[in-house]
């Protein structure tokens, strides 16, 4: 259970802190079924795990698609913080499986995830969920406090972060 600190810093900011949720080698499973259903080789007979295609149909919404993504999203650890910051009345809306191997120029850039799903008011909650080592100097993630507390950014300027 969170701290009532954690659950106000939630509040106030819109986002918590990272922490390990899954066991290394829970992580490992996750990802080498990840790979395994959501990316192909790009040449047949390649078998580098990160000389990938994409398959965009297979990367939204993997959960009803594929048992792993179904076992992942339901989580309990992950629920559990959910569930101390919004409460128990938990709906998976939308998942996207973003592939980016070690060292890779791939980048989702700056946005407000509200703006793809269309609810209104913008109450939701998005779990970035690691599969691999997240270090900050490959910029896995970032996120501007209060930003969901305000309306959609009305700009067409594309903040990066690599």
């Amino acid at each position: 259970m969170l701290p009532r600190e954690e659950v106000e810093l939630y509040r106030r900011d819109g986002y918590l802190p990272g922490r390990r949720l899954l066991s290394p080698a829970e992580a490992e499973r996750f990802r080498n079924d990840c790979l395994r259903t959501c990316a192909k080789p790009i040449e047949l007979g390649d078998q580098n795990p990160y000389s990938l295609k994409r398959h965009a149909s297979n990367r939204v919404k993997p959960y009803l698609l594929f048992p792993w993504a179904a076992k992942l999203v339901r989580y309990p650890r992950i629920l559990d913080l959910v569930e101390d910051v919004i409460g128990p009345d938990i709906l998976v809306l939308h998942t996207t499986a973003w592939l980016k191997p070690p060292d890779s120029e791939n980048y989702v850039p700056w946005h407000q995830d509200a703006t793809y799903f269309g609810l209104a008011p913008f109450e939701h909650v998005t779990a970035w969920v690691a599969l691999t080592p997240s270090r900050a100097r490959a910029a896995a993630s970032a996120s501007s406090p209060a930003s969901t507390t305000k309306a959609s950014w009305r700009t067409s300027t594309t903040i990066t972060i690599r």
